[in-house]
């Protein structure tokens, strides 16, 4: 049996206007699985890129690791990757009412049928991540996050400032 899990869009500052929307992620069959990894690989090596001999057998997490790495150095087609990208949400539903319940009593999900259904597009990339990590168990979102909040965080410096106006010594 495929498995299937319900995210809510994190109360985050990225979020915005689609925070507290839920979404059904039904994993892809083995076969879908495969064909997607063999295209997302054959873009990659497209892309110029080796595979390291350590990543064989890295699944899902190893190909996206990967392609991030090749496509952000400017060395694999957009019109090549976006597809791959948007076939990740193929398995994203939306729940509209949380509600609502089938006959089986699951929770309702219905195809994303409007633009209006995802308004940001760092909604669509935590998606795709949320995609991912169901199917093996990694968040390239919550690595690619952690990495920039890492870059981004100040160094702590050991010299202290000196104060710049006579009131700033109070």
């Amino acid at each position: 049996m495929r498995k299937k899990e319900v995210v809510k869009v994190p109360d985050e500052k990225w979020a915005k206007r689609d925070a507290g929307k839920l979404f059904l992620i039904t994993e892809w069959s083995a076969a879908k699985a495969e064909h997607w990894a063999v295209r997302a690989l054959l873009a990659y090596n497209r892309g110029g890129g080796q595979i390291p001999i350590e990543m064989l057998g890295g699944g899902m997490e190893a190909i996206f690791l990967l392609g991030v790495n090749t496509f952000l150095r400017g060395q694999m087609q957009a019109g090549e990757v976006i597809p791959i990208l948007d076939e990740l949400l193929d398995c994203v539903q939306i729940i509209r009412d949380p509600k609502a319940r089938g006959a089986d009593g699951a929770v309702v999900a219905t195809d994303i049928s409007s633009e209006d259904d995802i308004e940001e597009p760092t909604t669509r990339l935590w998606l795709r991540s949320e995609v991912v990590r169901l199917h093996t168990n990694f968040s390239p979102f919550e690595m690619i996050s952690t990495f920039l909040a890492a870059a981004l965080k100040a160094p702590e410096s050991s010299t202290p400032i000196p104060p710049t106006s006579p009131g700033s010594l109070q």
